[in-house]
């Protein structure tokens, strides 16, 4: 294996987005040779992999779970233990899953030795570019002052870790908040904790061009989701109908399914296409409410990814309830809901589905052709259009590497894509992103709220979101 300093001799510095179409998208036979290898019940960073079962209100499609390795004895932190991915196809399935497996696992490693403890202040003073305590508004006064929050404040004069990204402007290389661009950040900081890590805009990819886009549009996925769902808003539903490609899906792979299953629009807050699924069982107690999210380059992507993506919480949801591994409605949220699954157990079972029913409440529908559309016949294309629409917004996107010399040296990409103005997606309820100013300017900016809201009158509830 590569050591850690030839890792860092051969770091990948990025010179913002290369001009050019760049390479094409990597065949599914490329991308299965160099992902194969890291599936290994010995030597894997992904262990096994299992089918998830279908049952009769399941979307037809094809479901696949991972588990991961025991990472701490390779980079020292232990990493999420299941991932999962999802598609049409069962090979598409099978790599997504291995491929998150092997994203959360990079992500834990702590690149120490490339990083600098410093403040903004001293940074800048040497004339070393830095993303700002400006740009970086996670939490609000409110927050602060809770004598139980659990983060220092970001300022100028704050010491944390940092790590070298670029800024995909201009191509300058600008320090990043280390606990914001890898997993491991709240346990392994030795100076101040600002803010704990989430997986929002990570991505493992067979090229750095992929790896940029995953990250991008979940970037834009997750800003749109938290956007409505903090302020509450019924955004258009759109028609599945209208479009015959989505409709082909719907008839084949969802509506055998029996549930109500509604499509969200999100496009407007990126102007990219992006769609959160609301799927819904009123008929039994099981699974009541499940949600997924995605965007892509074009609508119907988008549509079918979103949709794929709920069934799968769906089916992560019915085996906590099974397991009657629930949160109860009435769970102190600060003190419960930490992570990710905790948000799946506590709407798992009946109790908080009405909180959701804002989501999917809009009596307005849109065409699939009203959505905006994308170049995506190549990744750079598409990574290139979506930055343009982001700077558009005054949007200040940077790119950092989150690759773990193994996963390096297996020829695999694993990078953190970093908007500090886009709202992120929070698992810990006590340390809720409220914080970006865009979480309440946006909608104004949209006409959708007459003003921006209070601490007070944002949404009381944890999201349901995976």
């Amino acid at each position: 294996m590569t050591t850690t300093a030839d890792h860092l001799a051969t770091a990948r510095a990025r010179d913002g987005l290369p001009e050019g179409e760049g390479p094409e998208w990597t065949p599914a036979a490329e991308s299965e040779r160099l992902l194969r290898p890291l599936l290994s019940e010995v030597v894997g960073v992904a262990t096994r992999l299992y089918r998830q079962m279908h049952d009769v209100d399941d979307a037809f499609a094809f479901a696949v779970g991972a588990r991961a390795c025991q990472s701490e004895h390779l980079v020292g932190e232990p990493c999420a233990q299941a991932a999962g991915g999802g598609s049409l196809d069962e090979r598409s399935a099978t790599l997504s899953a291995i491929a998150e497996t092997v994203e959360r696992y990079s992500a834990v490693y702590w690149w120490e030795q490339a990083m600098v403890q410093a403040t903004w202040s001293e940074l800048t003073a040497r004339g070393e570019p830095a993303v700002s305590p400006e740009q970086l508004r996670l939490f609000t006064d409110a927050q602060y002052a809770d004598p139980e929050f659990p983060f220092t404040r970001f300022t100028e004069d704050t010491r944390i870790s940092w790590i070298r990204g670029t800024d995909l402007r201009d191509g300058s290389a600008t320090w990043l908040p280390a606990v914001l661009v890898f997993l491991s950040g709240p346990h392994r900081e030795t100076a101040e904790r600002i803010s704990n890590s989430t997986s929002n805009g990570l991505a493992a990819g067979c090229t750095w061009d992929e790896a940029l886009c995953s990250g991008l549009l979940e970037l834009v996925e997750r800003d749109g989701f938290s956007t409505v769902w903090h302020n509450r808003l019924s955004m258009p539903l759109i028609d599945p109908d209208s479009d015959p490609e989505v409709k082909a899906f719907f008839d084949r792979h969802v509506r055998p399914a029996g549930l109500d299953v509604s499509l969200v629009d999100l496009s407007r807050f990126c102007d990219v296409p992006a769609v959160l699924t609301v799927v819904r069982n009123r008929v039994t107690d099981i699974s009541p409410i499940a949600v997924g999210g995605a965007a892509a380059g074009t609508p119907q992507r988008a549509i079918v990814k979103s949709v794929i993506e709920a069934f799968q919480t769906r089916v992560w949801m019915r085996a906590e309830q099974r397991e009657g591994n629930l949160l109860p409605p009435d769970t102190d949220f600060a003190a419960e809901v930490h992570r990710f699954d905790d948000h799946v157990r506590l709407y798992a079972g009946p109790g908080l589905e009405h909180e959701t029913e804002f989501l999917d409440a809009s009596t307005e529908r849109v065409a699939v052709a009203d959505l905006p559309v994308l170049p995506d016949h190549r990744p750079r294309a598409l990574a290139r259009a979506v930055l343009e629409r982001l700077h558009r917004q005054g949007i200040d996107v940077y790119l950092a590497d989150a690759t773990s010399p193994d996963v390096y040296d297996a020829g695999l990409i694993v990078a953190r894509v970093f908007a500090p103005a886009l709202v992120p997606l929070d698992s810990s309820f006590r340390a809720r992103f409220i914080g970006p100013p865009r979480l309440r300017s946006r909608p104004v900016e949209l006409g959708l709220l007459g003003g921006p809201l209070t601490d007070a009158e944002l949404n009381p509830f944890p999201h349901p979101y995976p």
